[in-house]
């Protein structure tokens, strides 16, 4: 192969940025319904006149169904390429304006919202140098803990993104296309209400991966046009509103996907500690949950119950067996005993559960090591660290404050920044504020685990 030969070969990282971009380009703008019949009619056509000159059948105007074929395909043609064209100028056209630490200036002026302040709290995580903050009630985990008839209802319309904002997805995606990072849409569900100490029915809505992407991954950005300066873009104005009070779920118009974080013990007393790979896109090798992730649109459908809690419950556990790689057909039992709203995320809700699985170390030990995930370095192997007994809940808040003290633990494999450190995440260190809390009032959520619920969860996915 010579030199001059090479631009035009694509490469492998090339054909996924294409992908990427059509995907995102998709993601942005879909597809009218103009547009889609316009591709299907002109389809027909070119059809058609080609198998009348197969079978010679020359009637009247018989060369009309090229011409309608070329024209709709031609417009459907032009629609794409125009799409593609505003997508690529979205990108390029705005920047992100310079605000450091934007995140951190954001979160400092929140204010709670109207209804909130006598129960729920700003809270910051500090830990090397790492900040963050979010939003809880401890009144609000005990109600969660020990409510038996939360339920959900699921909003009649799907959720869409703002039109106002609709302009600057492009932008929001800009960083996943330039690290040639795959883009892909899951169907999930987002909180649509607030959580008080009444609450017993809450909302969910539709949304998609590509939706939290697009507005609360958006929050803490300021984009400007290059060309028009009075065009400008506040995140900030998606999740807090001119009181700077966070806006209620209620009241909110991004996605609020619904995450789901569990703390496992195996039943041959180990703890199970997980780990991002050192290819995750998010906060590589950092310390999570044992299982973390979102609600999935399918969970709703497998539990065939209307309880939101064994709804969170469910997801929990689906992540939980996916990161451990077990099989589907494992027997855990788990409780929901937190739930937090994330400020680095414009207040998306994330709940908190405690698990117990039917497995020992050796079997998860045995399954992590077929998990693809990990061979690609998209998951970490876990840490599994011995405890006295399965509810041990002294052991499990040291193992987790030794993490966040011990430098020697930070350090992350094979990285080219030899100062790069590894942290424990927000939800670890939640898990592990929320343990704290209730050993204060005598509670020991894995020891709850024994008693019947119909909201735990201890059935096969």
């Amino acid at each position: 192969m010579t030199m001059n030969s090479r631009p035009f070969i694509k490469t492998a990282k090339q054909k996924n940025k294409s992908k990427a971009k059509l995907t995102g380009m998709l993601l942005t703008y879909g597809v009218e319904d103009l547009e889609f019949i316009s591709l299907i009619a002109g389809l027909i056509a070119i059809s058609k006149f080609f198998y009348d000159i197969l079978v010679m059948d020359f009637g009247d105007f018989w060369y009309l169904n090229l011409v309608i074929g070329v024209l709709t395909l031609f417009y459907s043609c032009y629609r794409g390429i125009y799409k593609i064209h505003r997508f690529n100028k979205d990108i390029s056209l705005y920047y992100e304006k310079e605000r450091n630490e934007a995140e951190k200036e954001n979160s400092e002026i929140t204010k709670l919202p109207l209804g909130y302040e006598t129960l729920y709290q700003k809270v910051i995580y500090t830990n090397k140098t790492y900040q963050e903050y979010y939003v809880y009630s401890n009144k609000v985990n005990e109600h969660l803990f020990y409510e038996d008839h939360l339920m959900f209802k699921v909003d009649p319309y799907d959720y869409k993104i703002p039109e106002n904002i609709r302009k600057y997805v492009p932008f929001a995606l800009k960083d996943r296309l330039l690290k040639n990072a795959t883009l892909f849409n899951g169907k999930s569900w987002g909180l649509a209400s607030d959580i008080y100490l009444n609450s017993k029915i809450v909302s969910i809505k539709k949304v998609k991966y590509f939706d939290m992407l697009a507005t609360n991954h958006l929050v803490h950005k300021t984009i400007k046009s290059k060309s028009n300066i009075d065009l400008s873009f506040n995140g900030k104005t998606l999740f807090l509103d001119e009181e700077s009070r966070l806006r209620k779920l209620s009241e909110s118009s991004m996605s609020d996907i619904i995450g789901v974080n569990t703390l496992a013990v195996t039943k041959d007393h180990y703890l199970i500690i997980g780990r991002q790979g050192k290819s995750s896109e998010v906060s590589p090798e950092d310390f999570v949950p044992s299982g973390s992730g979102s609600l999935q649109r399918e969970d709703v459908l497998k539990i065939k119950s209307k309880n939101f809690l064994e709804l969170i419950a469910f997801g929990a556990t689906r992540e939980l067996l996916e990161e451990c790689n077990l099989p589907k057909k494992s027997n855990v039992k788990t409780r929901v005993f937190g739930y937090v709203r994330l400020l680095k995320r414009g207040g998306k809700p994330d709940f908190f559960c405690v698990s117990f699985i039917d497995a020992t170390k050796e079997d998860i030990d045995m399954h992590m090591s077929r998990s693809k995930e990990v061979l690609q370095g998209f998951q970490g192997l876990p840490r599994m660290i011995k405890l006295q007994s399965l509810t041990d809940i002294d052991g499990m808040i040291q193992v987790i404050s030794k993490l966040e003290q011990d430098s020697a633990a930070y350090k992350r494999i094979d990285m080219d920044d030899n100062n790069a450190i590894s942290k424990v995440s927000l939800q670890l260190h939640v898990t592990k504020k929320f343990l704290q809390e209730y050993q204060l009032n005598s509670i020991n959520p894995f020891k709850e685990l024994e008693k019947q619920h119909h909201y735990e969860f201890k059935q096969s996915i």
